[in-house]
């Protein structure tokens, strides 16, 4: 599938309130049109990363959990493997206090 990385301005005037919340707060990461969906721009890098990892993304939650790295790492992680905006605010939406 082919994706178009949107601008900022876009994204605010076409999408929720919600993604611009998002932008404001991760500014440096692109958000691409994937097919019908919205999601963080994916880097290959990652994507060999998460396939590495036998138990998937439940090892990375436990290991969050466990506090192996900075909350802040995991939000990097799910914006590089390519996470949909409405997954990204759906599990992390309360937590960053977005007002969505």
């Amino acid at each position: 599938m082919s994706e178009k990385v949107l601008t900022d301005a876009e994204l605010r005037k076409t999408y929720y309130k919600d993604y611009g919340l998002l932008l404001d707060r991760f500014p440096n990461y692109p958000i691409v049109m994937d097919g019908n969906v919205l999601r963080w721009k994916r880097k290959p890098l990652m994507d060999w990363i998460s396939d590495q990892i036998p138990e998937g993304m439940n090892a990375v939650w436990i290991a969050a959990h466990r506090n192996k790295f900075p909350r802040e790492d995991l939000y990097e992680f799910y914006q590089e493997v390519g996470y949909s905006l409405a997954g990204f605010l759906e599990v992390f939406g309360d937590e960053l206090d977005l007002n969505c």
